[in-house]
């Protein structure tokens, strides 16, 4: 998206119609704001993500610890 408005912004500079050189203008008025929007998301997602990354592995911890517990108590059934 980043080369698409700097490709617009090249654009703007040749032309010299005022429709035109409007519209371009305009065109990358939305673009950088979808820009700016994007990479808002794309960090608040990856934000979560690590959020969810930690989660995970608290879990799994959790469970490796109770695994080892029923091991343990599961050792001690079977011992006569």
């Amino acid at each position: 998206m980043a080369q698409q408005i700097k490709s617009a912004e090249d654009q703007l500079d040749r032309t010299a119609e005022l429709n035109a050189h409007a519209e371009l203008e305009s065109r990358i008025t939305v673009a950088k704001g979808n820009l700016t929007r994007l990479t808002q998301e794309e960090e608040r997602l990856r934000n979560r993500e690590a959020a969810i990354d930690t989660e995970l592995q608290t879990a799994q911890a959790k469970l490796n610890e109770l695994n080892g517990q029923l091991d343990a108590l599961m050792s001690e059934l079977k011992v006569p």
